[in-house]
């Protein structure tokens, strides 16, 4: 009855702990900061709100006047 009580409290105890853990896959701990791209990426860091994002940019073009010819 007192091992099952030991490993009652064992596994609360470590319950606990499992509860604080947190995944980091340190992305940040692993690019090179000299790199230009780098050095890009933490300029606009504010703007771009994070890595894992695409921004694309569309631009008007001018239409043609007259009909098409293909």
């Amino acid at each position: 009855m007192l091992l099952l009580g030991v490993l009652a409290a064992f596994t609360l105890a470590m319950g606990f702990f499992a509860l604080k853990l947190r995944m980091d896959a340190g992305f940040e701990k692993q690019m090179p900061l000299g790199h230009e791209y780098v050095q890009t990426f933490n300029q606009y860091r504010a703007q771009l709100f994070g890595a894992n994002r695409i921004t694309i940019a569309v631009r008007a073009v001018e239409a043609r006047s007259g009909p098409r010819r293909g």
